[in-house]
């Protein structure tokens, strides 16, 4: 048997046309929303690097690279000008906004099954103490890889420049994911995250994450 064949059980493949149809998903999205695709690639990496903290499989951590990747992309049924806000967003805009996990995990339904990349998409603002969204999952119910991807996602959001918020230090981002820390956040991630502080300006992204438009046909359903 070859390598291929005993990995294709853990790659889902599907028929290239499918494969095909994903990473145009992904460009539409980036598109859409264009400070998205540098976002994506930011949370991706840092997600990689809370990964191999937690000494998970090359696979697994290619699965988390591309739902990192595709964390946002329910972001698409989200009107640009509410994406480009630059004040403080309505109730009503916050409920579109907030509706954007489940409906990410919808558009990639038809041709993603692998369970990391869902999760990923569809539990990165699940918090641990239960209140998060869009299910509400609590502590361990909430899959490790979208614990990852959470605090990935908030801390790239924290020092990055946003139309509604100035960037923050790295120092200020850490202080508050610590204190987020067994409400909001996986204690263990903000641990591996406060380890990985001195070195996330660091080296540069891994070999399995450079090339992520190559790598979301292999979870393509």
């Amino acid at each position: 048997m070859s390598t291929y064949e005993q990995r294709r059980p853990l790659l889902y493949s599907r028929p290239r046309s499918e494969a095909h149809e994903l990473a145009t998903l992904t460009r539409r999205y980036f598109a859409h929303d264009f400070e998205g695709q540098t976002h994506a690639r930011n949370v991706a990496w840092l997600a990689v690097r809370l990964g191999q903290a937690f000494s998970l499989s090359r696979q697994d951590l290619l699965a988390i690279a591309v739902g990192a990747t595709l964390h946002d992309v329910g972001k698409l049924t989200v009107p640009a000008a509410v994406l480009e806000t630059p004040g403080v967003l309505t109730s009503e805009e916050w409920k579109v906004v907030r509706k954007h996990p489940a409906r990410g995990d919808l558009l990639v339904s038809p041709l993603v099954r692998h369970p990391i990349v869902r999760s990923a998409i569809r539990w990165h603002h699940e918090r641990v103490d239960g209140r998060g969204y869009p299910d509400r999952l609590r502590g361990s119910e909430i899959p490790l890889p979208a614990r990852i991807v959470a605090v990935a996602d908030a801390y790239e959001a924290l020092i990055a420049a946003r139309p509604y918020s100035a960037p923050r230090s790295a120092a200020d981002a850490i202080a508050e994911l610590v204190d987020c820390a067994g409400s909001q956040f996986d204690s263990e991630c903000v641990r591996r995250l406060v380890e990985l502080d001195r070195s996330i300006a660091g080296p540069a992204m891994p070999d399995l994450t450079c090339n992520r438009e190559a790598a979301l046909p292999r979870y393509a359903a």
